[in-house]
């Protein structure tokens, strides 16, 4: 699907040019630093992305045979993850050992066991924390939709992702001792995940997916609602307290926009276009 992948363009450049403005490679001047922060979204584009598809594909197969082939879940996850990871881990370490650049065995296991997102120092993984994240969203959300009742899904979904700004905010106002590293654990940024699964779910369900492909939702209305979501959670730096509830409207308007993209695609080609492994393939709606 185009939208999607310039979605994935999008948020590629933004995370690369964050990179390096921290790195130094551009000037360092406010202006650069301000635009390297908000390069960071990118992350968070993904996040959504990620949560969103992989949900769709577990609900596809759920109507489809009834249920969720956990197995073939794992091991297509696994194929498509594993191998790029592990050899830029072996690349880590040899060079490493040939003097590059320090490496430690506590930052290679956590890369290996992805919980890297629980970990501080080493600059050669430093970025497997959003990897973890995605692992651990992959361990433990298959088997949380499957277990829910189908008519609790979209209600428990709802509550535990206004859950994650509130704990943000409780942990970031009452507590000193904390740093960036803490921001990056599951439980303190998987709401963006989250949001994408709603959108999924909202798509799926019978009482809801009308109104997500609504007229107003598919119109420049409902388009400027979304650029005005992304606006506020790629807004100005503010206090870490509230920057904790502009991430949940950053990941609205990310999801805001796929639901866009997605009914677009799907009302001009007349398909679904989510095939089972996620190719770009479209078959053909009933």
């Amino acid at each position: 699907m185009p939208g999607l992948d310039g979605l994935r363009a999008i948020a590629v450049v933004g995370v690369i040019f964050s990179h390096l403005v921290q790195m130094r490679v551009v000037p360092s001047t406010h202006i650069w630093r301000m635009i390297g922060y908000r390069g960071a979204f990118g992350v968070q584009i993904f996040f959504v992305l990620s949560g969103f598809l992989i949900t769709w594909l577990l609900l596809k197969e759920e109507s489809k045979s009834g249920r969720v082939n956990f197995s073939r879940f794992y091991i297509r996850r696994s194929v498509r993850i594993l191998p790029p990871a592990f050899v830029f881990l072996g690349c880590m370490i040899v060079l490493g050992l040939l003097g590059a650049f320090p490496v430690s065995i506590q930052e290679m296991l956590a890369s290996v066991f992805f919980y890297r997102n629980y970990t501080n120092g080493g600059i050669s993984t430093g970025h497997f924390w959003s990897l973890s994240v995605e692992e651990q969203f992959y361990l433990f959300w298959p088997i949380l939709l499957v277990v829910i009742r189908k008519s609790w899904r979209i209600p428990l979904t709802t509550i535990v992702l206004l859950a994650a700004p509130l704990s943000r905010i409780i942990y970031l106002t009452f507590f000193d001792d904390i740093d960036d590293s803490l921001l990056t654990q599951f439980e303190y940024c998987y709401d963006m995940l989250l949001a994408g699964c709603l959108l999924s779910l909202l798509r799926h369900d019978a009482r809801w997916k009308h109104r997500m492909r609504s007229g107003f939702l598919q119109s420049w209305k409902g388009l400027l609602i979304a650029f005005v979501f992304l606006g506020v959670g790629v807004g100005p730096m503010v206090p870490d307290h509230l920057a904790g509830i502009l991430q949940l409207a950053g990941s609205l308007g990310v999801a805001l926009l796929i639901n866009f993209v997605v009914e677009g695609h799907r009302s001009e080609s007349g398909s679904d276009c989510l095939s089972p492994d996620m190719q770009p393939v479209c078959v053909q709606s009933k």
